[in-house]
């Protein structure tokens, strides 16, 4: 019969040979501590390389991510380009405004001046004449209305002139409230360019760091995969070492098992808490009915032989399960459900316990329950084909399978070699 770590050894390079194995083969035959070994080499192997797969997701992700980072970085510093190059067209704009309006500013002074020479030169002109250009005015008019015309007409020139003047001087005021308006909305336009420069600047560093970074990730990743390459080929030498291994172990067991056959059982080592439960040895059910007489397993012994036959599981183990379990079938779960195995007897939940019609009922449906579940290396609960593998899953008592390894020895035929 193939062993458990045969089976498992068969899956190395899809699956890891995870260390659940390692009860799995017979510590008796020289290969098994060097089967183990490579068993964990694997184990070690698979996580290695688990963890270097979770690295380079990490690291693709974080890579992706950083590249869309840089890329939203150069957006906006194109768009910052942008918005500085138009604010320096609105301050070439704007300067050229603030030079014109300070030429027309210029030009209004000038006029200003130029006509405030000529209302003084004629104010002093009138004054030089003095009274006698006034009397003179006053002897030569004709009249006193004619004298009021020639008063109110000099007037009047003087005036068109002061009125000029004015005018001159509020236009050159309006002109520099326009120039200083400018100048302001120039200085402001500066600042807002300093402002922008200033942001490009820390937007150019950050882009700079982000593609150091994206860099850096990137090297990892290559790394990284450098690693998983070389896990890789470790792994494949792994599986050689341990297809070799199998192999060397499965010609011992075969050997093994072979001389057991024919001696009829003889040979080999004593049952243990690690032997495998597979292993079907030759058990007089004859013998099991003297030992039962007496007890709720009475005329059981055939039941017991025949199921381990026909699934492939160690009878004298399903006799020691069935007393560890039920107290030589007393218990209240045997006696009210034939269950002898406390077969879906939960901690938490004990009268969830399974029926059957009988004892021998229960004990055919243990029989092919373990085998398929508990010693099938595909099996739900497969964590080695012996009752250290089975106590993983089966029995919250740790204690499980040295108590049922002990009950086994005391069976008749229990001390002979397996």
């Amino acid at each position: 019969m193939m062993s458990g770590l045969l089976a498992a050894l068969l899956l190395v390079g899809s699956e890891p040979a995870g260390r659940a194995f390692a009860a799995d083969c017979d510590r008796s035959l020289s290969s098994c501590s060097a089967l183990l070994q490579q068993q964990d080499a694997a184990a070690a192997n698979q996580a290695q390389l688990a963890g270097v797969d979770q690295q380079i997701a990490y690291s693709t992700g974080a890579i992706a991510a950083l590249a869309q980072v840089v890329a939203q970085l150069q957006t906006q510093v194109e768009d910052q380009q942008s918005q500085i190059q138009a604010t320096n067209a609105r301050l070439d704009v704007l300067g050229r405004q603030v030079r014109l309006s300070q030429a027309d500013v210029e030009r209004r002074q000038v006029e200003v001046t130029i006509h405030q020479e000529l209302l003084y030169q004629r104010v002093r002109a009138l004054d030089k004449a003095g009274a006698v250009s006034y009397l003179e005015l006053l002897v030569t008019s004709s009249s006193f209305t004619q004298l009021v015309n020639r008063v109110a007409t000099i007037d009047r020139v003087i005036g068109g002139d002061r009125r000029m003047v004015d005018e001159l001087k509020q236009d050159r005021a309006r002109l520099q409230g326009l120039r200083d308006q400018l100048e302001r909305d120039r200085v402001q336009q500066q600042q807002l360019l300093d402002q922008q420069q200033r942001q490009l600047a820390r937007l150019a560093q950050e882009q700079q760091a982000q593609r150091g970074a994206y860099a850096a990730q990137t090297a990892l990743e290559a790394q990284l995969e450098s690693r998983r390459q070389a896990l890789q080929a470790d792994k494949a030498s792994i599986g050689a070492q341990l297809q070799s291994l199998q192999a060397d172990y499965q010609r011992q067991l075969s050997s093994l098992l072979a001389q057991r056959q024919a001696s009829g059982g003889a040979g080999g080592g004593s049952f243990s808490i690690y032997t495998d439960l597979r292993i079907v040895p030759q058990v007089d059910a004859g013998a099991l009915n003297a030992y039962f007489s007496g007890t709720a397993f009475a005329g059981l012994g055939p039941a017991f032989v025949n199921a381990g036959r026909r699934h492939g599981v160690n009878p004298l183990y399903l006799v020691a399960h069935a007393i560890e379990e039920s107290a030589f079938g007393t218990s209240q779960i045997a006696q009210g459900k034939n269950n002898l195995f406390g077969i879906a007897a939960y901690d938490s939940n004990p009268n969830a316990a399974m029926s059957f019609p009988s004892f021998q009922a229960c004990i055919d449906y243990e029989a092919q329950f373990v085998r398929r579940d508990y010693l099938d290396p595909q099996g739900a609960f497969y964590r080695g084909p012996n009752l250290t593998g089975m106590n993983v899953n089966y029995a919250s008592d740790r204690r499980w399978a040295s108590n049922i390894a002990a009950i086994y020895l005391t069976l008749p035929g229990g001390l002979n070699p397996v």
